[in-house]
């Protein structure tokens, strides 16, 4: 399995790149620090795999704090999934989304 971050002194003087690239990963930090999400990373930089980055951000969760280029540091955290309003544990309904909300416009017209 190929690194997913390397550093030669003959790529941009050995600061650590995305491997196969000259992508700093430090780029990725900046971005994500700055509040972009990872898809306008990638969308700005087509050259680093998806895979790759998150690759790096995984162990870098276990590496926290992370330090930017200008010194300011901050912490990975990772972002659970949205769930559905009507995903409520221990209701057991055994409704779809789409019954419920069938349901409450039902309701509401009879009003």
């Amino acid at each position: 399995m190929d690194p997913v971050v390397v550093r030669d002194p003959d790529i941009l003087g050995g600061t650590p790149v995305f491997n196969g690239t000259r992508v700093p990963v430090q780029n990725l930090v900046d971005y994500l620090a700055a509040g972009d999400d990872l898809g306008k990373f990638l969308a700005d930089f087509p050259t680093v795999r998806r895979e790759q980055a998150e690759t790096f951000l995984e162990r870098a969760e276990d590496a926290s704090p992370i330090r930017r280029g200008d010194g300011r540091g901050f912490e990975l955290v990772p972002v659970t999934q949205k769930r559905s309003p009507f995903d409520v544990e221990g209701a057991g309904l055994d409704l779809t989304a789409e019954e419920i909300v069938a349901a409450i416009h039902q309701g509401r017209e009879r009003t």
